[in-house]
């Protein structure tokens, strides 16, 4: 649901929060895009986004010039609450703008599955098409019904921008396999593991260094 509000930044040096509240259903974390779109010739506008706490998840940034419309997106939790500040550069313009709340519903349908405790349960010979939404998401799947003493994990990268990482636990959580990366952004990755017959699997799927995002395709054969 897209929220919108009108508001000025009159006199110059003065500041606008707004509170809102990212809620779903079902749980998952979303990409929200935090839009300010500025309909006056003199003011160039500044942003921010402070955490339920009052800490700061965005600093203050403006736009390149006087007119400029501005915007930026973040994850949000389900649940949590935060502020977007609206001023202008350096207390210097003023003038009327609209400010607009919409997440972008870029989570997948598998979420929330960011560790072993919330795994979602995968197949030998399964495919599953899931998102990394932002570089510090990670995406957990059980691995049930090995027959063999190898798996071998394939990522088919949907993104030219995902350098994405897998890990393999075992059912203890002990690590099977660690972190493995692809070499470039847009790459595919594909390795195999040694596997007892019978036993469970955790396969973790994120970003190297946490910095990257994007849709994937991953089986376990």
């Amino acid at each position: 649901m897209v929220r919108t509000v009108a508001g000025e930044v009159n006199p110059r040096d003065d500041v606008d929060f707004f509170k809102f509240k990212y809620q779903d259903e079902k749980k998952r974390r979303d990409i929200v895009f935090v839009t300010l779109e500025n309909p006056s010739a003199t003011l160039r506008p500044r942003l921010a986004l402070h955490n339920e706490d009052k800490s700061i998840a965005r600093s203050w940034t403006a736009a390149n010039a006087a007119g400029a419309n501005q915007e930026f997106s973040f994850a949000a939790e389900p649940g949590k609450i935060f502020y977007v500040g609206v001023a202008s550069h350096y207390n210097k313009t003023a003038g009327q703008y609209r400010l607009s709340v919409t997440p972008r519903k870029a989570y997948d349908q598998y979420e929330p599955n960011e560790d072993a405790f919330k795994a979602t349960p995968l197949k030998v010979g399964q495919t599953v098409e899931a998102n990394i939404m932002e570089g510090v998401d990670v995406d957990s799947y059980r691995v049930s019904g090995v027959k063999e003493k190898k798996l071998t994990i394939q990522l088919e990268n949907l993104s030219p921008a995902l350098r994405p990482r897998i890990r393999v636990l075992k059912s203890d959580k002990s690590v099977a396999q660690n972190w493995s990366t692809a070499n470039t952004p847009g790459a595919d990755l594909t390795f195999s593991v040694e596997s007892e017959p019978g036993q469970d699997y955790f396969v973790e799927v994120g970003s190297q260094y946490n910095e990257s995002a994007g849709p994937y395709k991953t089986t376990v054969r």
